[in-house]
């Protein structure tokens, strides 16, 4: 309802916030509220972009926006949008009206959501920000890729995410050449690039699945080898990790192996993890086809390695690997869409 802006000019209000002190900035948070009270679908961010110091007065005056909100629309869900490298409930200030919290990254996802994952206290968390599709930041050209805007989906997803939330540099700059990739800058051909067109199969492979139930794999019992480095350095574009997960009563595992190349790569999975023999079966997130794994339905006994069929059609290698043993349908047939 009030974006602050990392900058705070004309692009932003933080200076507005500042200037209009706590009166003002409460009643404008009442009149949000009110106006909107009758909107039972409202998730309001705090915020955005920018982490307040604390005490300051676009905290405090911030914080009496959002208890005008309240006032009128109680029910509403909050999060927040802090500096990249954040969660919602990193502020505390801010923490104790957080509904919902929420990462903003760089590209390894995986890093901030299961941060957010492991609070003592978690609530439902989900991907709010990484790198826009065909973003260049500085002079990294493997910012904004699309292997990169797919890993940060399923990086986030598998680490315990509810969802994750992508975006288009072209939408986002319209054609302004610091964030745009200098070749491409015609936002209107950019809603429909490579990336954001994929988003459609991360959604395909998780809606008719117990997603919800799905547990991080962070000891790596289930995958026991081949996942990669966990890489600490969120802000550091790439990288090998393979993030898992598995349902607690042992029906589903799924694995994202992130693009290293064009080759194939093998994982080693615990088969005793999964209550029963296993459908096995990769799926391609650039094209949402489904390969299977031959001899389908596997033991579930001892380890096994799966490899991946290598290029998965685009001239990069990552796939996901699902395991299950129950399903509806017949998403394993070779080649075939579910």
């Amino acid at each position: 309802p009030c974006y602050t802006g990392a900058a705070g000019g004309k692009d932003a209000l933080r200076n507005a916030v500042v200037a209009n002190g706590p009166t003002k900035c409460r009643d404008y948070g009442r009149y949000i509220g009110n106006r909107y009270k009758n909107c039972p679908n409202i998730l309001w961010q705090a915020v955005g972009d920018m982490t307040p110091t604390q005490g300051s007065a676009v905290e405090q005056n911030w914080l009496e926006i959002l208890q005008g909100i309240k006032e009128f629309a109680p029910s509403h869900m909050w999060s927040a949008h802090y500096r990249r490298f954040s969660t919602a409930l990193d502020q505390s200030a801010f923490a104790p009206h957080m509904n919902i919290d929420n990462a903003y990254g760089g590209n390894r996802s995986y890093v901030h959501t299961l941060r957010a994952y492991n609070r003592a206290s978690p609530r439902p968390t989900f991907y709010n920000e990484g790198f826009y599709e065909d973003t260049q930041l500085g002079t990294n050209r493997d910012i904004g890729r699309t292997p990169m805007l797919r890993a940060q989906a399923y990086w986030a997803i598998l680490s315990g995410a509810t969802g994750h939330i992508f975006g288009s540099g072209h939408v986002f700059g319209f054609g302004n050449p610091l964030y745009i990739k200098p070749e491409l800058r015609d936002w209107r051909a950019g809603m429909d690039r490579q990336g954001s067109r994929e988003m459609i199969h991360v959604k395909a492979l998780f809606q008719d699945r117990a997603w919800h139930e799905l547990v991080p794999d962070q000891d790596h019992s289930a995958v026991t080898a081949g996942f990669g480095k966990f890489g600490e350095d969120d802000r550091t574009p790439g990288g090998d990790y393979v993030t898992a997960a598995r349902s607690g009563d042992g029906s589903l595992i799924m694995a994202y192996l992130p693009s290293t190349g064009t080759t194939p790569r093998t994982i080693t999975v615990d088969m005793a993890k999964l209550d029963g023999t296993a459908d096995a079966c990769w799926y391609n997130p650039t094209s949402g086809l489904y390969t299977s794994i031959d001899p389908s339905p596997l033991a579930n006994s001892s380890e096994r390695e799966f490899t991946t069929p290598g290029d998965n059609g685009t001239g990069t290698n990552d796939w996901v690997l699902v395991l299950e043993t129950a399903r509806t349908g017949d998403s394993t047939s070779q080649d075939s869409p579910k």
